[in-house]
């Protein structure tokens, strides 16, 4: 669809993307800074190898939630930039029927979060081979990291996709933002049902920490950490994926069904 690229060089054009690639790497950093020279991980972690460092840094930067915010803000922002400058009828009047403007925006987006995620979890895979070196990482693990690699672009793009479909519903930058926060703080809710209402699998933050169980627990020889950790998944895969389609296109179907009988002249 040449919409798509029209939309997706439009976004790269206004230079936030690449600002959010500075700001992760060196965001990233801090963290590195924090547990190779103030907790010195090098020397207390057992076993001290790539795999087992990077899972500690990765569990420690997305427990943060800076990531994600970043990455929600940015793309609600994105969603309605047209709207912000007076411009939606401008669009809307090309050659395109609106779900294909609709659908259209919102897949650039989610390519522009593609490269973001690739950026965030590449930083922090070159600063532990860096720091830690490769050595005890085997093809096993280049596998399994493979697979962790996907299961969170998965979720990082599921989470995109309900941030623009709440964002769709505003006019301006702060609206959408607030919106795709308050999208996010209704699935957050949903985690208080009690689980005879609705079972757990189905719950899409019980699933946020579902790639983590793809990395090897850090934190093995803490005895207390055992019995309930992010590191060890309890639903299976196939119940990931259905989730992270399933829940976005609760957002989404209602946007676009909004979108294409909305008014557009303002």
């Amino acid at each position: 669809m040449p919409f798509v690229k029209t939309e997706f060089l439009h976004i790269y054009a206004t230079r936030v993307p690449q600002a959010c690639y500075l700001a992760i790497t060196a965001a990233c950093y801090l963290w590195v800074f924090q547990l190779y020279h103030v907790e010195k991980i090098a020397t207390r972690m057992a076993p001290p190898n790539f795999f087992y460092a990077f899972s500690l840094l990765f569990f420690s930067t997305w427990k943060s939630l800076a990531f994600p915010v970043t990455v929600i803000c940015c793309a609600a922002s994105w969603m309605v930039v047209e709207n912000q400058h007076g411009m939606i009828r401008v669009c809307c009047a090309q050659p395109v029927a609106r779900w294909e403007y609709l659908v259209g925006k919102m897949l650039a987006i989610l390519g522009h979060v593609v490269l973001m995620t690739l950026v965030y979890l590449g930083a922090q895979l070159g600063y532990v081979a860096l720091y830690s070196g490769v050595r005890g990482f085997t093809s096993g693990q280049a596998a399994t990291l493979g697979r962790f690699v996907l299961h969170q672009m998965v979720l990082v793009l599921a989470l995109t996709w309900i941030a623009v479909s709440a964002a769709s519903f505003r006019k301006t930058s702060g609206a959408a933002i607030v919106a795709a926060c308050l999208a996010m703080i209704f699935l957050g809710f949903m985690t208080t049902l009690p689980h005879d209402v609705l079972s757990p699998r189905y719950v899409f933050m019980r699933l946020s920490v579902f790639p983590i169980g793809d990395l090897p627990n850090p934190f093995g020889h803490w005895r207390d950490f055992k019995a309930d950790n992010p590191f060890r998944q309890i639903y299976s895969p196939l119940n990931f994926y259905l989730v992270m389609f399933i829940t976005p296109l609760f957002f989404f179907l209602p946007a676009l069904f909004h979108f294409t009988r909305r008014d557009i002249t303002e």
